[in-house]
C-alpha cells in the first residue's frame, strides 16, 4: 500500500504542480524501492496469494451451490460449499490482518515526502485572493440587505378604483 501512496503522490504532484522541478519523481521512487524492496515484494506476493485464495473459494462455493440447486432445487450447506466459504473468509482475514499491520509505516513514509518544501504558486495565491474578495463582497451585500427596510407590500400594490 505504501508504494501505491508513492505512485499516486508523484502522479498528483506532476498534474497539479508541473513546474515543481526541485524533486525528481524517478529518483524519489528509486529511493523508496531501494529502502523498502523486501516489504514491497512481500506485500505484492501476499496480496497476490490472498486474492487467488479468495477467487478459488468463491469459485468452489459458486460451483458447489449451483450444482446443489440444479439437482435438488434447494441450497444446503455441504462440506465442499463450507470449505469454499471458509477459504474466502480466511483470505479476507489475511488481508485485514496483514495490511492493517503494515499501514503504520506508510504514514511515516508519506510524512517524509510531504516534508520536502514545495515552491509557492502565484496563480494559486491570486485565485485564493480573488475568491476571498468575492466571498467578502457577498457577505457585505447580505449585511446591507438585513439593515435596509423592506418595501411595504401596501405601497407596492396599486389601488384600483371600481
Amino acid at each position: 500500500m505504501r508504494w501505491l501512496t508513492i505512485i499516486f503522490s508523484v502522479l498528483f504532484k506532476q498534474i497539479f504542480h508541473p513546474s515543481d522541478s526541485t524533486t525528481d519523481p524517478v529518483k524519489e521512487m528509486k529511493e523508496f524501492l531501494l529502502k523498502n524492496y523486501k516489504r514491497v515484494i512481500l506485500s505484492m506476493s501476499v496480496a497476490n496469494i490472498l486474492s487467488m485464495m479468495f477467487v478459488a473459494g468463491l469459485s468452489i462455493s459458486v460451483v458447489t451451490f449451483s450444482i446443489q440447486y440444479d439437482r435438488t432445487g434447494i441450497l444446503f450447506v455441504s462440506a465442499l460449499g463450507a470449505g469454499g466459504l471458509g477459504i474466502m473468509l480466511v483470505s479476507l482475514l489475511g488481508f485485514i490482518l496483514f495490511f492493517s499491520t503494515n499501514s503504520e509505516d506508510a504514514f511515516e513514509t508519506r510524512k517524509v515526502i510531504k516534508a520536502q518544501p514545495s515552491p509557492k504558486n502565484n496563480l494559486e495565491d491570486a485565485l485564493a485572493l480573488l475568491i476571498g474578495d468575492y466571498v467578502k463582497e457577498k457577505e457585505l451585500k447580505r449585511e446591507e440587505r438585513k439593515h435596509t427596510p423592506a418595501p411595504s407590500s401596501v405601497e407596492a400594490t396599486p389601488e384600483y378604483e371600481h
